[in-house]
């Protein structure tokens, strides 16, 4: 009975010691260096740069197929002056992208919803082979991702314009109709 006793509370005072000693919830905020090394840990600046290239070459991609399928009745000079004008307005939105700036932005939203032990949690992840793994497949991922929701909503784009030129065609035609009763 005495051992039973001994065993016992041997037992729930391991148990007690054993959660007296895990590591304590760390509410502290995290700094701006921590959330640094996670963007570096992320390598955050180089998938950002990925994902803006391949964006520009689907936005591209997207614009070009619209001007092809809406412009039948535009002469093929028309349509190529079209499309240089539609290249040189997506290359002025993606060149002088103020990356550091934006990360820079980033960095008190992630200190607002990820503590000092989170970020820390986070790093060995990343740091981590499947960490790795992660943040070397994600472009293809997101790219996959882009072109399967790309497929989805050209349709749906390709309705808006039609919709927009069918409602210009309107207007234009009520407002003939005005100034041919107005004279």
């Amino acid at each position: 009975m005495k051992r039973l006793l001994v065993l016992t509370l041997g037992v729930v005072l391991a148990a007690f010691f054993g959660s007296a000693q895990q590591e304590p919830t760390n509410d502290v905020p995290a700094t701006k260096e921590d959330i640094e090394k996670l963007f570096t840990a992320m390598h955050l600046r180089e998938r950002t740069e990925d994902v803006m290239k391949n964006s520009r070459k689907q936005t591209k991609s997207i614009l070009t197929d619209l001007v092809n399928k809406q412009s039948r009745e535009i002469s093929p000079k028309e349509k190529s002056q079209l499309q240089d004008m539609m290249d040189d307005m997506i290359e002025g939105v993606y060149k002088d992208y103020p990356l550091g700036a934006i990360l820079q932005d980033m960095v008190p939203v992630y200190q607002r919803h990820l503590t000092e032990s989170d970020v820390n949690e986070l790093i060995a992840f990343y740091s981590s082979p499947i960490g790795q793994k992660v943040l070397r497949e994600m472009p293809a991922i997101t790219s996959e991702a882009m072109q399967v929701s790309t497929a989805r909503l050209q349709p749906r784009m390709e309705e808006a314009v039609d919709r927009i030129k069918q409602k210009m065609k309107q207007m234009i035609e009520e407002d003939q109709k005005e100034k041919g009763t107005g004279n």
